[in-house]
């Protein structure tokens, strides 16, 4: 609970102002005799005041109807001013805890956006990602991503509100065919019984290429305090084999899954590079000491690399690796918890037995 400004900075300066009338109100009852009437002290100091009364009667009279009037409406102003925080406007909240938002809109807007955007959380992301074929160079695979998310507004008695919810992708230029990418699907919806509105769905297929090599499609969306939607895309594109494929994190993610599936006719190497990448002291030694004994040799920066692994370091930004090798029509998950906007998290995707065109250059 908490007063309005007016009371917290003046209303010390109200109240005593209030206790002087009152006292003096009392030291008048006690000169009229009608507090401690048969006490010598105040018969001796008052006695002679007592006797011709009427004018002081009329004044406490008078004293006594301005005080009860004044009293009433001074507690009516002060439970009017006595305000729950939980109920005030979130712009309300801004202004008092950042007082300079109150004469600058351009900094409260952008203070309002911050917090409204840290207050849409994704609870719960599935994303299916299939390598589908190799290009004819066999430099690039297809990738197919199907994406379902369920977001949450976590505030507490305030509407999440945004039109900005985005969906954006930016094909990699490729030469053996004109379309690069395709945005297949993009919805977001509040209640899956009911069709989505036109302004919340892809109006059919967006394909990239030389021409329009990305686009963004943005969603309007409402969510009223602990209200969830479900946020779906789908979209295909080509991507090097020799370059990697990193997911952002647009917001707080509690829990993440991606099942990544072979669909073509030999093994794929699936690489995880990413801060979140938990990887044992024995792995670690082991890739290693692998790596060393392939070259036959134990240089100063190998020795140096040991010492790192047997004294590992606390740094929580290192980005560690993890490779998979998924055989022809099988599939890979992989799991990652509390995920923040600033992690990192790539994908790489190689098919080892096919020799690319770039190395059948060298």
């Amino acid at each position: 609970m908490k007063t309005s400004k007016f009371f917290r900075g003046k209303g010390k300066y109200l109240l005593i102002g209030l206790a002087i009338y009152a006292t003096l109100f009392i030291v008048l009852m006690v000169i009229r005799g009608d507090i401690l009437a048969n006490n010598e002290t105040t018969q001796l100091w008052f006695g002679e005041l007592r006797k011709d009364n009427d004018f002081l009667t009329s004044y406490l009279a008078s004293s006594l109807d301005s005080l009860i009037f004044f009293v009433f409406i001074g507690v009516a102003a002060i439970l009017i001013s006595v305000k729950d925080p939980s109920n005030e406007r979130l712009f309300q909240k801004i202004n008092y805890i950042f007082p300079q938002t109150q004469r600058d809109t351009v900094l409260s807007k952008y203070i309002q956006d911050g917090i409204s955007t840290l207050a849409c959380i994704a609870t719960d992301v599935k994303r299916s990602i299939t390598v589908q074929e190799l290009s004819p160079c066999n430099n690039y695979v297809k990738i197919d991503i199907k994406g379902r998310t369920h977001i949450k507004n976590i505030f507490n008695n305030h509407d999440f509100v945004s039109d900005n919810m985005k969906y954006s992708m930016q094909a990699d230029p490729v030469d053996f065919c004109d379309i690069w990418a395709e945005m297949l699907e993009a919805s977001i919806t509040t209640d899956v019984s009911k069709p989505i509105s036109s302004e919340q769905h892809l109006n059919g297929t967006i394909i990239l290429n030389k021409n329009k090599p990305k686009h963004t499609e943005a969603f309007p969306v409402t969510l009223a305090p602990n209200a969830v939607a479900l946020y779906y895309t789908h979209g295909w594109f080509w991507q090097s084999q020799e370059d990697h494929l990193k997911l952002n994190a647009s917001r707080f993610v509690e829990k993440s899954i991606y099942n990544v599936k072979n669909d073509l006719d030999k093994p794929l190497v699936f690489i995880v590079e990413s801060n979140r990448v938990q990887v044992s002291l024995s792995e670690k030694l082991i890739k290693k000491i692998k790596s060393i004994l392939s070259n036959a040799s134990l240089s100063e920066d190998d020795k140096g690399e040991l010492i790192k692994l047997v004294n590992p370091s606390e740094d929580k930004s290192q980005l560690e690796t993890k490779e998979h090798t998924i055989q022809p029509g099988k599939s890979c998950s992989i799991f990652f918890d509390n995920i923040v906007p600033s992690d990192t998290i790539k994908f790489i995707f190689k098919v080892p037995e096919i020799k690319t065109m770039n190395e059948e250059h060298k």
